[in-house]
């Protein structure tokens, strides 16, 4: 999930489960990323350097309109659904029955 405020983009990544890995600020003007709010087990220097880079990577992806990224020297991938908002759900349903 990301939003846009001024030249800033915040994000969280969570799993398919709702369970939030790490929150990140990224700074457009300056194309700095910072990873805030990373769980315990991926809380170490050597993953936080790994995935703010690859989060830095995935963002320059999202603005070509990529859905995935695979950074190919540790084999990770990630891959990105659009949610929908409950709004929308509710409508889908509403027009089903």
């Amino acid at each position: 999930m990301m939003m846009l405020q001024n030249d800033t983009i915040k994000g969280c990544v969570f799993n398919e489960f709702g369970v939030s890995a790490f929150n990140f600020v990224y700074a457009r003007k300056t194309e700095r990323m910072e990873l805030t709010e990373l769980m315990s087990k991926l809380d170490k220097w050597y993953i936080r350097k790994l995935l703010a880079a690859d989060m830095l990577q995935v963002i320059k992806g999202l603005k070509k309109g990529c859905q995935s990224y695979t950074d190919t020297k540790y084999n990770i991938t990630y891959q990105f659904v659009p949610l929908q908002d409950d709004n929308n759900m509710k409508e889908e349903n509403d027009t089903e029955k």
